[in-house]
């Protein structure tokens, strides 16, 4: 049971990676497109310091999200063994 329970956390986890990848992918990309047009003044700086805010909390939850699934991973093991 704990082991099937592990295993489908693992599934949850692995997804959730998945798709914030993909988001950092795309705050990369609209901060690259942003940082030209705040030389061009077309917009402002506090719109590029939100889209930065929001992609180093995203770099947070990855990060959290990482160190979640190590400690599944371990319990797994502790459950397997």
């Amino acid at each position: 049971m704990r082991l099937c329970q592990c295993l489908s956390e693992l599934e949850k986890y692995d997804r959730r990676e998945k798709a914030l990848t993909e988001q950092l992918a795309g705050y990369e990309r609209v901060l690259s497109d942003y940082a030209r047009e705040v030389e061009a003044g077309q917009v402002s700086v506090l719109d590029y310091l939100t889209v930065l805010r929001n992609k180093i909390q995203t770099e947070r939850d990855a990060l959290l999200m990482r160190t979640n699934r190590q400690l599944v991973i371990a319990a797994y093991n502790y459950w397997n063994h």
